[in-house]
């Protein structure tokens, strides 16, 4: 499956699984009855696992299917996780850029997962000290020797720097590093122990995560490295394929505790395996977030 436009391709299927009968959302999905959806649901205090818990909350009500929630290091992996035909797994979030990856390296999956909701923006965040060894997006490109986290393997964020790296190769540069996202922190605020000079994570604007948290809890150390249009120079893969969009953002509660910033932005997508998820539980869940959305995906645009 070669995607020539993803924004619009994304687009697109989101409306047309909107509007068309719900018997096709499930493309070769089993006719039976509700079965469990296990969820994909990404680490306690993410977007994704909020999501996992809102969509427990509310399925019960409405006698939909039951929901298991299996924790997961990110993106890549919840893909690969919905993709294995031995993983119980048949619904996760993944980000649009981590889809267009692992369908490149997996295109027999194009066939066989459909698109449930689009859950909207995830914007990047990259941290560093303040007075540290990367200030601004020339540092991550221009110091080698220098390191970035992205958190455990298989994170969204592992892939958009990956992708970054692929559209301006001098973002190679920076070691990428798989440390966790909070020992990250700690590495970064306390020089004597620097193993790390930035971190970046993804996560959706106007929310408040634990990172996030510390970010603002730690102004006075921490900064954020803004990310604009020209320190990435396009936002098309090297075959022409829309990837990005930049934005300023905000992130936290509030107009006490957040922080606006320039960046980069991809889109969070909602996935069933059909092969794994039956119709008429597809058609359950697309009914509800159609329905039950605000509450699903707070702000979610």
């Amino acid at each position: 499956m070669r995607l020539k436009n993803f924004g619009c391709v994304l687009f697109a299927m989101t409306i047309a699984c909107a509007l068309m009968p719900r018997a096709a959302l499930a493309r070769d999905g089993a006719s039976g009855g509700l079965e469990t959806i296990v969820f994909a649901s990404g680490q306690p205090g993410g977007y994704y696992h909020a999501i996992g818990t809102r969509l427990q909350a509310v399925l019960p009500t409405r006698a939909g299917p039951n929901i298991e929630l299996v924790e997961t290091r990110g993106s890549l992996d919840n893909l690969a996780r919905l993709a294995d035909p031995k993983s119980p797994v048949n619904l996760g979030l993944a980000q649009a850029d981590a889809l267009l990856r692992f369908l490149n390296d997996n295109r027999d999956f194009a066939h066989q997962y459909s698109i449930v909701a689009d859950a909207g923006a995830e914007c990047a965040v990259v941290i560093a000290r303040k007075g540290g060894a990367i200030s601004s997006a020339d540092d991550l490109k221009s110091r080698a020797g220098r390191t970035i986290s992205v958190g455990r393997k298989g994170s969204g964020a592992e892939v958009t720097y990956e992708t970054m790296v692929l559209i301006e190769p001098e973002y190679r540069n920076t070691s990428v590093v798989n440390v966790d996202v909070m020992q990250s922190l700690l590495q970064i605020k306390n020089p004597a122990d620097l193993a790390v000079d930035a971190l970046m994570l993804v996560q959706r604007p106007r929310t408040l995560s634990p990172p996030i948290e510390v970010l603002l809890d730690n102004l006075d150390t921490f900064q954020v490295i803004p990310l604009s249009k020209g320190d990435l120079g396009s936002t098309r893969l090297p075959d022409g394929m829309e990837i990005y969009s930049f934005d300023t953002v905000t992130v936290g509660f509030g107009t006490d505790h957040s922080i606006q910033f320039d960046t980069l932005c991809t889109r969070a997508v909602l996935l069933a395996n059909t092969k794994k998820l039956g119709r008429k539980s597809i058609e359950e869940l697309s009914r509800m977030i159609l329905e039950e959305g605000s509450y699903i995906m707070p702000g979610a645009k």
